[in-house]
């Protein structure tokens, strides 16, 4: 078999294995459940990286490797939710993993992008007719080198958007239909 194949029948049968037995540690009441087997680690590596060969994903290419990651960890985080009793198809449920990983992940990054394109706005209102996409076409059209625009971590502009979004959220305008 090729390296990249993950065998949907061991696959099933390896993640269905270790549900029960973490089902039955946390029924004894242990404090240490067993751990995700190697083989199916690989198997959620094998899919996240098939899934992102995807044509849908070429456009993110800056980005695969971080959506990757995401995915791998969120096949983690959801894989004790598996019901080997409801579905022999482990394959899908964890390609369906994935695939809302990426989108979240998508999603995230658009949001971050969006406030980046607000504070770049607040601090040159010539910007304001443009669409926070063409940003970087602008910025180098007109060579800007501002030092009131602070870099601000990964966290504290996922922080800020998130906080813009309540806020927009909770003053939302009504629309108006004048031309």
């Amino acid at each position: 078999m090729a390296d990249h194949y993950v065998n949907n029948r061991d696959f099933t049968a390896a993640v269905s294995d270790w549900v029960r037995a973490r089902k039955q540690a946390q029924a004894e009441g242990k404090d240490e459940l067993p751990p995700v087997p190697d083989y199916v680690g690989d198997c959620f590596s094998k899919i996240a990286h098939r899934y992102a060969l995807k044509p849908r994903w070429s456009s993110c290419s800056s980005y695969l490797d971080d959506m990757i990651s995401e995915a791998i960890l969120t096949c983690l985080k959801y894989a004790h939710n598996f019901n080997p009793d409801k579905s022999q198809n482990a394959f899908a449920y964890f390609t369906q993993c994935c695939h809302l990983s990426f989108f979240q992940f998508i999603n995230k990054e658009k949001k971050i992008a969006k406030f980046k394109f607000e504070m770049v706005k607040e601090a040159n209102p010539d910007i304001a007719k443009m669409d926070y996409n063409n940003i970087n076409l602008w910025n180098e059209e007109h060579d800007i080198d501002n030092p009131d625009l602070v870099e601000k971590t990964e966290s504290e502009v996922a922080i800020a958007a998130e906080n813009a979004e309540i806020a927009q959220t909770d003053h939302a305008e009504p629309e108006s239909d004048e031309e």
